[in-house]
């Protein structure tokens, strides 16, 4: 089982680059 910690940082990440992508393709 992976630890909290670490799925919490990847799901984290993925949300920065979804919302940069965001940002990205608004302007």
């Amino acid at each position: 089982m992976v630890g909290i910690e670490y799925t919490t940082k990847i799901a984290y990440q993925g949300w920065l680059i979804r919302f940069h992508t965001m940002g990205y393709n608004s302007k």
